[in-house]
């Protein structure tokens, strides 16, 4: 979660920072949202820049808004967001309100909205407060793999091993669906939420040079692109016996 602090220099801006990676669906937003001093003697932190799509919008005021006994119980939407946003609204303290999406937000996408202030609190002298974030698309960090002989004594049968490390966390049961490698089975690893390693089942060298296919499905696992290897086998013969003094 990016909250930024607001800090009176005349106006009250809040910038939006990139963390850009990769092609996205849409340019992340960077303007500048300029506040007046009524709103930043109000509101102290708010959800801004890039976030994750399972995060939680927030906002924390200056001061004390409701009493303990009002916290973690839903009351009424006061955000109004595009894309619209649905989801449960609560107050986690007496100063922070909570907007917990329902859903995953969708990645890759600018979002903007306001907040009623006055639904809030009516004695406020503020209508509205303008928020705009961006919601961050899961990337491939690092793609690292090789042939192997599955069997030092068997040059004719191999493996294909490799290690794969995402930007977000996801699941193993989500990378074992997105991957593919031609006919040949996958046996997939997770080593951290993000890192996953895999080997495959055997290669059995061919008379002649063939070629295999190994892919991640962007689709599946919100990439901004298809991963796509082309792994080629060749058979004894072709290899070359390299000496070394």
């Amino acid at each position: 979660m990016k909250l930024s602090q607001f800090s009176f220099l005349a106006l009250f801006i809040v910038i939006n920072l990139s963390r850009c990676s990769g092609p996205k669906s849409e340019v992340q937003d960077i303007s500048q949202v300029v506040y007046s001093e009524e709103v930043a003697a109000i509101i102290g932190q708010a959800t801004a820049g890039s976030i994750l799509p399972g995060e939680k919008i927030e906002v924390v005021f200056n001061n004390s808004v409701v009493t303990e006994g009002e916290l973690n119980s839903e009351i009424d939407n006061p955000f109004s967001f595009s894309p619209s946003i649905s989801g449960r609204v609560y107050w986690s303290g007496t100063d922070r309100l909570v907007l917990e999406p329902s859903k995953p937000l969708t990645s890759r996408v600018n979002y903007s909205g306001k907040l009623n202030l006055k639904e809030v609190n009516e004695d406020f002298e503020v209508d509205d407060f303008s928020m705009k974030f961006f919601v961050e698309g899961r990337e491939l960090v690092s793609f690292n793999a090789e042939l192997e002989l599955q069997n030092p004594s068997n040059p004719k049968q191999l493996v294909y091993r490799g290690k794969v490390t995402f930007s977000q966390n996801t699941s193993l049961e989500t990378v074992e669906k997105s991957a593919s490698f031609s006919l040949i089975d996958l046996n997939w690893n997770q080593e951290s939420e993000k890192i996953f390693s895999f080997v495959s089942g055997t290669i059995n060298r061919q008379s002649s040079a063939k070629n295999y296919e190994f892919s991640l499905n962007a689709r599946s696992l919100d990439l901004s692109e298809d991963l796509d290897r082309t792994v080629k086998v060749v058979p004894l013969e072709q290899m070359q016996l390299i000496s070394i003094d």
